[in-house]
């Protein structure tokens, strides 16, 4: 049911309340960060940091820790490296300023999006680049899906040969290069430096970049630490497996309090490929897990199956947006997809696992080009995943009543630029 309009006087009164939560959210999510100079910008004296960054729409910084860090990682890229960049969606104008400096100065720099992708800074991009993918810069987007001849791309890899002093670096999780990832949503990115997952990454973009039919999808690449599932995943549930792995009562010294920690972000959680996660999810708080989930849109049979009152009674979940008019767009929500989990998984008791990537939890993106990334023995980046969800959890624009959102891309949501959530 959708509220009516509210009296002026109560407008006013809301609005300071919203201001005055704001300011609170600032001080409660927003990272430490370094301010951007000039001189950063145009040498080579920044290394982007390995580990989680995470953005709020109303830090400090406007929300853009995550893109400062790929803004600024362009500029520390030294004449001759490549940045590699394959995105659903492209619209920032400060990444598509240093992009074009970048290729000025002898970077080479290849853009991959969604065929969806059309705006002003994209056509910026295009228009200062080649559009033939065997150039050593380019930018081009792709017909429905890149590498499969399913649904669409909806990857975020961001990947630079050299960027300061490291090399091999591959930047993953739910940000797409847009203002909107900024300003309207919280989103997550983990940073790595390792060769072996960066060289399967760029074998991947070039796949992406062919714009043609390579695979059935579900290839899954595994060094050790960090493993790769390549959505479509027409035949598997890779988010529903790694849950039925979990168990909820490690040895002393592991989770809290004898329980496994999971913490659970979201922002799509839809239909049957949904509902099979939702029921792994049920178990595991069933079975004394200590676990809480934030998200942005959960559908109807996963509220169901998540808030009956049978075994532990419903499960914590918050939903993390604000509809400042009530016209059920959220002017800012909640994007991002990720696991952590703290405690006994697989046989080991004491581990420390991390899920991040670009797919929600729905048909579409079982279907679609996505890229679901783990990283084991992840002590510090579960860590501070887990410090991230629950301060969205706990925070002041968490709503324990799920509310019912348009789904982006249909109804009234098709006209809102911002709302980013396929």
């Amino acid at each position: 049911m959708i509220a009516s309009p509210a009296r002026p006087s109560l407008r006013r009164a809301l609005g300071l309340l919203v201001s005055t939560l704001a300011a609170s959210l600032v001080l409660s999510l927003a990272p430490a960060t370094a301010a951007v100079t000039a001189e950063d910008e145009r040498t080579s004296t920044y290394s982007p940091p390995l580990g989680a960054v995470f953005s709020s729409p109303l830090d400090r910084n406007g929300g853009r820790e995550i893109l400062q860090q790929v803004y600024r990682s362009i500029y520390a890229s030294p004449k001759g490296s490549t940045i590699r960049l394959v995105v659903w969606n492209f619209a920032d104008p400060a990444i598509t300023t240093a992009l074009i400096a970048a290729e000025k100065r002898g970077v080479h720099v290849q853009v991959v999006t969604a065929e969806s992708t059309k705006n002003k800074q994209w056509y910026r991009i295009r228009d200062a680049l080649s559009k033939n993918t065997s150039d050593r810069s380019f930018a081009v987007r792709c017909h429905n899906a890149c590498r499969t001849d399913r649904f669409v791309m909806h990857a975020k890899i961001f990947l630079f040969s050299k960027a300061g002093k490291r090399r091999h670096v591959s930047m993953f999780g739910s940000t797409n290069l847009t203002k909107a990832a900024g300003n309207r949503q919280w989103n997550d990115q983990t940073t790595t430096a390792n060769k072996g997952l960066y060289d399967f990454f760029v074998e991947t973009f070039k796949e992406y970049a062919a714009d043609r039919p390579v695979s059935d999808g579900g290839e899954v690449y595994d060094n050790g630490r960090y493993q790769v599932v390549l959505f479509p995943v027409p035949e598997t549930n890779p988010i529903a497996e790694a849950l039925e792995k979990v168990k909820c009562h490690p040895p002393k010294g592991s989770g809290v309090k004898g329980r496994t920690v999971v913490r659970i972000a979201i922002a799509g959680w839809f239909d049957e490929f949904g509902l099979n996660i939702a029921r792994q999810v049920r178990r595991l708080w069933d079975n004394g897990c200590d676990l809480r989930i934030v998200t942005t849109l959960a559908g109807r049979k996963i509220n169901r199956v998540l808030k009956q009152r049978y075994g532990r009674g419903r499960v914590p979940i918050r939903q993390v947006t604000i509809d400042k008019d009530g016209d059920r767009i959220p002017e800012y929500y909640m994007h991002m997809k990720s696991i952590a989990v703290d405690g006994h998984y697989d046989g080991d008791p004491r581990a420390h696992m991390l899920f991040t990537g670009s797919p929600n939890w729905s048909g579409e993106a079982r279907s679609s080009d996505e890229v679901w990334v783990t990283v084991r023995d992840a002590r510090q980046l579960v860590k501070d995943y887990i410090r991230f969800t629950d301060r969205m959890f706990s925070g002041p624009f968490a709503h324990g009543r799920i509310q019912n959102m348009h789904r982006p891309l249909t109804g009234a949501a098709r006209f809102h630029g911002y709302y980013e959530l396929s």
